[in-house]
């Protein structure tokens, strides 16, 4: 079957069958598809259409505000814009020098207390106030939300650096440092100044005795600086020093891992593979139940003894390529013939082995009329094949809905791309 016929659900197949009398299922599978493909193929070029159309209005589109050129902000750069003239000795494309934008004094004067109070939140980074100065301060070289570039300096970079780093861990007392910004507006530029106190970090005895402690280290190190190696000191005032080492993995542990990993997959890989071959078999074995049991009826009907019409059936599905579980069981019930075992135990193994509720019915069903006798039992035949018929199209319409819940994610994929399709020209010429 081409892949083109399978479009459509089979559901929809008998929902539509009566519109087209004397068609079978397939050739009603053939006229749909047909249609659909013919709409298909006019979505399509409704599509492209819309597509072109969507591209042409850009070249289209009005040009109000066009000429409208943007500065950059105080602290830009000078650009070059081609400009095109259009005159009457034809077209001319020059240069235009677009300067950044220039702030009055009084705009500047108005956001650089804008700044100054951004810049007295951004800079404590943490610490209590400019009088309590414990740690690091941030001093940022662009301030966000202000076209402002700004460069420090500090009294005292000893102590405070231009990085916004502080030196206070040999403090004893309050040590007073003034830090000052240059905050640049183009051309112009405006001062930025507080006085930070510095106090002794404060530590607690654990963090003092590691300062203390690295405070030696540092001078050992500094007197070997000119051998290639550093050998760390054992220990410092009875403190055990040594280096800080990655735990490494052990190298054995990823091919442990992996192995279990192909271990278990293979494990889960093996049985999963024999379920779903059990699942094929199964469905084959539903799918001939009605054929076995319209061939059964009709050789009883034509007078056949019931052990002659199972090796007659028997011999039919052995001619077929692809056999299935059913053939299997029931050659071996005819070899249980040869053997010697009676009907109604072979039959009732027979519906032991296919593990299938409908076949074991009809292998209860063929036990009995042995014994009884075989009047009722076309009757009993008819009745399974109608019950194998409706289950036959209740199967149908399963795998029909499911077919249509797998074609939802593709149709919501083309809703998505006709939304763009329609909304990016928008957005753009927006």
């Amino acid at each position: 079957m081409k892949l083109t016929t399978k479009i459509i659900p089979d559901n929809k197949i008998y929902a539509y069958l009566s519109l087209y009398p004397g068609k079978d299922p397939e050739e009603v599978r053939k006229i749909l598809c047909d249609d659909l493909l013919k709409r298909m193929k006019r979505v399509a070029a409704t599509a492209i259409i819309v597509i072109l159309l969507s591209i042409l209005s850009i070249f289209f589109q009005k040009t109000d505000g066009m000429n409208v050129l943007e500065r950059e902000n105080v602290n830009g750069s000078t650009v070059s814009v081609p400009i095109l003239v259009v005159d009457e000795w034809g077209e001319q494309e020059v240069l235009l020098t677009l300067n950044p934008l220039r702030m009055n004094e009084g705009e500047i004067d108005a956001m650089q207390k804008e700044v100054s109070d951004a810049l007295d939140r951004t800079v404590l980074s943490g610490n209590p106030s400019f009088e309590e100065v414990y740690h690091d301060l941030y001093l940022p070289e662009e301030l966000e939300g202000f076209p402002v570039l700004l460069s420090w300096s500090t009294s005292d970079p000893g102590k405070i650096q231009t990085n916004g780093r502080v030196l206070n861990d040999d403090l004893e007392n309050a040590f007073y440092v003034t830090i000052c910004a240059r905050v640049l507006y183009g051309e112009e530029f405006r001062l930025y100044e507080r006085q930070a106190i510095l106090r002794p970090p404060i530590l607690n005895e654990a963090e003092r005795k590691a300062r203390s402690l690295l405070k030696e280290l540092s001078e050992y190190e500094n007197e070997t600086e000119g051998e290639k190696e550093f050998v760390l000191p054992e220990e410092i005032d009875g403190a055990k020093i040594e280096p800080v080492r990655k735990k490494k993995i052990p190298k054995a542990l990823p091919g442990v891992f992996l192995g279990t990993v192909l271990l278990v997959g293979a494990w889960s890989n093996f049985f999963s593979s024999l379920g779903e071959k059990k699942k094929a078999r199964f469905t084959k074995a539903e799918i001939q139940c009605k054929e076995f049991l319209s061939k059964l009826s009709i050789l009883l009907a034509a007078g056949m003894p019931l052990r002659g019409a199972w090796k007659k059936i028997t011999e039919d599905f052995g001619e077929e390529k692809d056999r299935g579980m059913l053939y299997e069981n029931m050659a071996v019930t005819c070899r249980e013939f040869m053997n010697g075992s009676t009907e109604n135990t072979a039959y009732e193994r027979f519906g032991e082995r296919m593990e299938i509720t409908r076949y074991q019915r009809i292998a209860a069903v063929l036990s009995q009329s042995v014994t009884k006798g075989v009047a009722e039992l076309p009757e009993l035949l008819s009745a399974e094949i109608r019950e194998a018929v409706a289950d036959e199209r209740e199967q149908i319409r399963i795998r029909g809905e499911q077919a249509g819940t797998k074609l939802l994610m593709p149709m919501m994929g083309f809703l998505t791309i006709v939304f763009a399709i329609l909304l990016v020209p928008a957005f753009i010429t927006f």
